[in-house]
């Protein structure tokens, strides 16, 4: 990967990734491969809507724009982005407390509980109210496509979160990644177990090989 003078997460501290192979549509070019950025790309959650999360492409290196650039895309052989996934968690505790202050003024004027309908409903509303006061959390996760080579890098471990990717990646540019784990190049190579055997050199003496 061509460096550049700016600092990308990429590049800087440690890092743990999953690998995939991932070759390039022949016809594709360099704005057909940014359309696919665009088309899923990460959309804000709407203040007042329903939604509790959000997911999609950004810029690696600004991660609140979607431009997809092409000098912000591209380094050297390198197609870079980033997942963001923004979600918006409503404290249990913080509802249960909102939702007791409501049944108190419910029946200091009402002189009466409220009914299990109207607890219901009021703490569907309380919910709501909370929800759009309620600043999303926003996590990023890096990944880098060699169009030469076709490796692809996801840097997150997470299972789930790299099926999402993986899925998104898949309806993006119409390929499908294949895994890169040490069990499937051993079968690609046609290996038998004999041939992954430890050599003597590699046990301690007396230890059978067989």
């Amino acid at each position: 990967m061509r460096l550049v003078p700016r600092p990308m997460p990429l590049l800087k501290g440690s890092v743990s990734f999953a690998r995939f192979h991932a070759a390039p549509p022949a016809t594709a070019q360099a704005e057909h491969l940014l359309e696919g950025l665009r088309l899923r790309a990460f959309e804000p959650i709407a203040l007042q809507g329903e939604e509790e999360r959000a997911a999609g492409f950004v810029e690696l290196e600004n991660h609140t724009s979607t431009a997809f650039a092409p000098s912000a895309t591209f380094q050297g052989d390198w197609l870079v982005c980033a997942w963001r996934i923004d979600t918006i968690r409503i404290s249990a505790a913080q509802l249960n407390e909102e939702l007791k202050a409501w049944i108190q003024d419910f029946e200091n004027k009402n002189e009466r509980a409220p009914s299990r309908y109207e607890r219901s409903e009021a703490k569907m509303a309380l919910r709501k109210e909370l929800r759009a006061v309620t600043p999303p959390t926003t996590k990023t996760f890096d990944v880098a496509w060699n169009l030469g080579t076709g490796a692809l890098q996801i840097f997150t471990l997470s299972r789930k979160l790299v099926d999402e990717i993986l899925v998104a990646f898949d309806k993006s540019f119409d390929v499908t990644p294949l895994p890169r784990s040490p069990q499937v190049l051993f079968d690609e190579a046609g290996l038998q177990d004999a041939h992954v055997k430890p050599t003597p050199e590699l046990c301690w003496p007396g230890l059978s090989l067989v």
